[in-house]
């Protein structure tokens, strides 16, 4: 839970940064990436939102980018309150909480993480 802001794909204007927080990413480009929720089947999953694309929300699922039209939730990034840690095998730092990015369809509860590919960070 926490602050989330609703958008839809087609008709919510991007928000100003102000609301945003700072983006947690960019791209090759230097275009912002931000992070979200989104509906996905009888589910939700974490997404990546990239406001300079026409489908701005992308789910990853199965090793593949699912682009996402409809509505999500971004979760504006405080880099005070919030910050990505390593973790392996499943294991996550002592004194740090993982952030609930939604739930599977068995109510299997999903967070927010970010893998590196070839240098470059994508958050799912």
């Amino acid at each position: 839970s926490g602050f989330h802001i609703q958008l839809c794909s087609s008709s919510t204007p991007f928000p100003t940064e102000d609301l945003t927080g700072p983006p947690p990413f960019h791209d090759t480009n230097g275009d912002p990436i931000y992070i979200g929720s989104a509906i996905f089947g009888k589910s939700i999953h974490p997404c990546k939102i990239e406001p300079h694309l026409a489908v701005p929300c992308s789910v990853p699922f199965s090793g593949r980018k699912i682009t996402h039209i409809g509505c999500y939730d971004l979760l504006p990034f405080n880099p005070d309150t919030m910050e990505f840690v390593l973790m392996s095998q499943r294991h996550f730092p002592a004194g740090r909480k993982l952030v609930k990015g939604g739930y599977n369809q068995d109510g299997t509860p999903l967070y927010h993480g970010v893998a590196t590919l070839n240098g470059i960070k994508i958050p799912g």
